[in-house]
This record gives C-alpha cells, structure tokens and sequence, in this order.
C-alpha cells in the first residue's frame, strides 16, 4: 500500500502544506523547493527496467488507469498513461522530482541524510527498509499521509506490487494446505502477528478499523497512528490486473519511459513506442 512519507520539519520550514490536495498543486510546491532550496517532493527511477516501470505503474494505478484489464487485455494505450508520463517528466524536468539510478541504494540514502530529498510516495515497508535503514537519526521527524489526488481522478492509495500464496490443485495435500491458510495465515491472530513481527499491513480489509491496529503508534513517525493513514488508503486501493506478457511489458516500456524521463523524446512517442514493441513481442 503506498502512501506519501514528508519531512515535517522541512515541510513546515518551506512552506508547504502538509495537507496539500492535488498533485498538481504539490508539484508546484516542489519547484519552488528545488530552485530556492534544492530540495525534492518524490521520486523517479532511472535505473533498471523494473523500477522504472513500477514507478510509473504506481502512480498510473493511482490515476485510475492500468497495464491490464480483468480479462488480460493490454489497457496501457490511455489517457491517464500519457498524463501520468507527463506529470512525471514535468516533474523531472522542474526538480520536484528527483531523478534516482535506485530508489533503495546509495545514491537515495545520500539524498535523505542531505534533506535533499523532502518527500517520496512509497509503500508502506519503506517506513522501516528505506527511511529507518538509512536515516534513523530522523526519528520523529517523518510522517505519512494519504496520496494526493489527481486533479483529473483517481485514488488516494496505490501499490508498488505485493506478495501471495500459490497452492497447486489437484494435489494430496492441496485440501490441507488451504485450511492451514485460513486457520493461520486468514485469522485476525495470524494477521496481528505477522504484522508485529514482520511489519506486513492485513491483508483483511475488517482489521483496518480494529481496535488491535488503529491503537498502534509509530514511534519513528513521532507517535503517528498510522492505520488512520493506512485505513483510508485501504478504502480507496485500485485493483492491479496482471497479464502473461507483464515480464514483456516491462522489458519493453523501460527505454522509452527513461527516454522521456531523460527529454530525449516525448511522453506520447514514448508510450507509442513501447506499446509497439510489446505488440511486435506478443506476436512472436
């Protein structure tokens, strides 16, 4: 579940309003702070194709749009795609943005200790693999909050991806390994314990407003609680629809999105490009 993490501190010295509606209107707030302060209100990945397509894919998800229908079909060719490639490239191309070769490696964790890096919407886990790992001397500086919407639509929360359990059919055991699903894994005890364990969100809608989570304060967030946070994001997730050829996509969109990133061509010859090449893909 992603949700938008902000340097209070540096929000409330720059000026910018935490509770910040639009996107759009955040943007315009991050080029103020990348020509006064040399500052950034999110992030983009120019690295390898699968963080480049998953950053784009995130905030694609939040718009309303998506790679894949519920029938498999590629949905990509979209009005919300090419706004979100511009936003995107706008945002680059102004500093709102910072352009990173990794979200997750050193060139991010410089950005963090520096201040340079104010904002970042990422899922829920990069509260204690990205911000914890790399700045802990941050601790109660750092809050979250719901993403901001799209002037043209959308949602509130998106995703980065995910996790699952596969049981094959037809096996002898496959009976028994459902009902341990359920017995452990789809009890309110198994999902209070994972998440206190391993930090993993519910994955039962219900436990949102239970009693057990919405009492949970995040220390490193300054005493936050974040399932008021996680619980209207969960209200308002888009569905993510996968295909057999989401691999081929992601192998082929990553150039041409780095390319518009990059200024080296536009976001509609990017997305041209790229549905392109899937097609010619797909055929063979």
């Amino acid at each position: 579940m992603t949700v938008l993490y902000y340097r209070q501190d540096l929000f409330d010295k720059y000026k910018v309003p935490e509770a910040v509606e639009t996107w759009e209107e955040l943007l315009e707030h991050g080029e103020r702070l990348a020509k006064d302060h040399k500052t950034s209100i999110g992030m983009v990945s120019t690295g390898d194709n699968g963080a480049i397509v998953n950053g784009f894919n995130q905030f694609l998800l939040q718009r309303g749009g998506g790679f894949f229908n519920a029938s498999g079909e590629l949905t990509l060719d979209s009005p919300e795609a090419l706004e979100v490639l511009e936003f995107m490239t706008q945002g680059v191309r102004s500093g709102a943005l910072l352009a990173l070769p990794d979200p997750y490696g050193a060139a991010c964790a410089a950005a963090l200790k520096t201040g340079r890096l104010a904002a970042t919407a990422m899922p829920n886990w990069y509260n204690a693999y990205g911000l914890q790992a790399n700045v802990p001397d941050q601790k109660g500086r750092w809050r979250m909050r719901t993403l901001p919407r799209f002037e043209g639509g959308g949602h509130v929360g998106s995703t980065l991806g995910g996790t699952g359990i596969a049981v094959l059919k037809d096996k002898p055991h496959t009976q028994a390994a459902l009902e341990l699903l359920k017995r452990v894994y789809l009890t309110r005890e198994g999902q209070i314990l994972r998440y206190n364990n391993g930090g993993f969100l519910p994955t039962l809608q219900p436990l949102y407003r239970d009693p057990e989570f919405t009492q949970i304060e995040d220390e490193y967030l300054g005493g936050q609680r974040v399932f008021d946070v996680y619980g209207k994001a969960a209200a308002d997730l888009p569905v993510f629809y996968q295909a057999a050829g989401m691999q081929i996509l992601i192998d082929v969109l990553g150039g041409p999105i780095l390319d518009a990133l990059k200024g080296r061509t536009s976001p509609a010859a990017a997305l041209k490009a790229g549905l392109k090449a899937y097609r010619q893909q797909v055929k063979r």
